[in-house]
C-alpha cells in the first residue's frame, strides 16, 4: 500500500503557503480595501456617533464606519449617499472648508428611504470609492469627513429639520 506521507505534506505545504498569502497581504493594504497603516480609529462620541476603523487610509482603501444610536428613541436617515449608505462624503478644499464629492457615488437610481436606527442600535457601511460592487477606483489623496444628518422622524429629515454630525477627519494617502 502506497504511503500518504507525500500527499499530506504537499496539503500542509499549500495550507501554510496560503495562510502566509492572508498575513502578507493583511499586512501590505494591497487595494484589497484595508488601511495603509495601523491608525487608530476615529470616534465622535456624544449620544449619536460617527466611529471609523481607521484615521489614515490608502487611497484604495475601504473606509468602515459605524453609526452608533445611544439615546433612548430612534433616530432616522436618509440612505443613497456615499456608497449608499446614510453618510455624505466630503474633502476639505484649499481654503480649508469642505465640499462634497462624488468619488463614492450610489448608483441605485432610486430616491433615497429612510433608515432608522433603534435605540442602543448601530448601523455600519463601507465607503469606497468607485460603485459598489464595480471595480474599485481610488480616493484623490486630502482630507475628509463624513457628515451624518439625522432627527427623530423621516419626515423630520426630510423636512430639512436634521441634525447634522461630523466625522472627525480621514487622511487619504496618495
Amino acid at each position: 500500500m502506497p504511503s500518504l506521507m507525500p500527499i499530506r505534506q504537499h496539503i500542509i505545504g499549500a495550507l501554510l503557503g496560503a495562510l502566509s498569502l492572508v498575513l502578507l497581504l493583511n499586512g501590505c493594504g494591497t487595494g484589497n480595501g484595508w488601511a495603509a497603516t495601523s491608525s487608530p480609529g476615529t470616534d465622535t462620541g456624544g449620544a449619536v456617533r460617527i466611529a471609523t476603523d481607521h484615521a489614515s487610509y490608502a487611497a484604495n482603501a475601504v473606509i468602515h464606519v459605524t453609526v452608533s444610536n445611544r439615546t433612548t428613541a430612534p433616530i432616522y436617515a436618509y440612505d443613497t449617499q456615499a456608497s449608499c449608505s446614510i453618510l455624505s462624503l466630503a474633502m476639505r478644499q484649499p481654503d480649508g472648508s469642505f465640499a462634497g464629492t462624488n468619488v463614492a457615488r450610489c448608483p441605485l437610481g432610486r430616491p433615497a428611504l429612510p433608515v432608522a436606527i433603534a435605540p442602543g442600535g448601530a448601523y455600519t457601511s463601507a465607503i469606497q470609492a468607485g460603485y459598489p460592487g464595480l471595480a474599485l477606483h481610488a480616493f484623490p489623496p486630502g482630507i475628509y469627513r463624513l457628515a451624518l444628518i439625522y432627527g427623530p422622524s423621516a419626515a423630520a429629515v426630510r423636512q430639512g429639520n436634521g441634525t447634522t454630525l461630523y466625522s472627525a477627519t480621514l487622511t487619504i494617502a496618495g
